[in-house]
């Protein structure tokens, strides 16, 4: 999906939320939220796989097509990784957390004798911190609409094995943070189950030239305090540091499990 494509999609997602809220301006006079002060924490599974091109400034290296599947992947996680999500709540007002951290490690071949293959070992931080604002609220739907910052820190090292000549090590690391601007939609479809909605989109040349992130789930209210959902993530981001530029996505289903306080 193109930049301009993006946008154009988030321009009528909100004249649709500006005809929203003044056709139901009766209805935001109902309660908006939870009087006190409400705590949720939501961990989740996220099977993503990896996809996208990277290419450096110099026009003699081709760009490089990056095509990983989940299973790829999570055959050179390092360590268990950690994928959670908190919420806190008072009225029309919520703070939102999204943290994500993945370590992998894989070997490689040197294909020659000076090196006897090696090992890279990289460790990627990323969160999503919003703050929301309840614009619409009925008795069974309601919408959102925020703004925060997604940052980003990734830590590689890379160990070349001595051969003909003596091994070494080099680490560097990178971090950025891209301003975001994001909507949210739940629609209950009966006393249980329910629809919930979100997407963001950032970057817009301050960090990276572009990022956004959609995602649907279907929920299942087990009890007053446990929600289960299952759906679909998609999340993009155009960025350039080092000297490359790299235009990834990362997509697969997710499951989650929220806790309510």
């Amino acid at each position: 999906m193109s930049t301009r494509s993006v946008r154009h999609c988030f321009a009528m997602v909100a004249a649709l939320v500006v005809g929203l809220v003044a056709n139901n301006a009766a209805v935001a006079q109902q309660p908006v939220g939870p009087a006190e002060w409400q705590f949720s924490l939501t961990p989740y599974f996220w099977a993503a796989g990896l996809s996208g091109t990277a290419a450096t400034s110099n026009p003699h290296i081709p760009s490089q097509n990056i095509q990983v599947g989940f299973g790829e992947l999570l055959s050179e996680v390092d360590a268990i990784p950690y994928m959670g999500a908190a919420q806190l709540c008072r009225g029309r007002f919520c703070l939102a957390a999204d943290l994500m951290v993945l370590s992998t490690k894989t070997s490689f071949a040197t294909r020659n004798v000076l090196f006897r293959g090696g090992m890279s070992e990289m460790t990627e931080l990323s969160a999503t911190i919003l703050g929301f604002y309840r614009v619409l609220v009925a008795e069974d739907q309601w919408l959102d609409l925020g703004a925060g910052v997604r940052p980003w820190d990734t830590t590689s090292r890379l160990t070349f094995h001595p051969g003909l000549l003596p091994g070494f090590s080099k680490s560097f690391s990178v971090s950025w943070a891209d301003p975001l601007i994001a909507v949210r939609y739940h629609l209950d479809l009966d006393e249980r189950f329910g629809l919930t909605g979100y997407a963001d989109i950032g970057g817009f040349g301050v960090a990276s030239r572009i990022t956004w992130q959609v995602f649907g789930t279907l929920d299942y209210r087990a009890t007053d305090w446990l929600v289960l959902s299952a759906g679909y993530r998609h999340l993009q981001t155009d960025h350039t540091a080092i000297g490359i530029r790299t235009n990834l996505g990362q997509s697969g289903p997710i499951l989650a499990a929220t806790f309510r306080f």
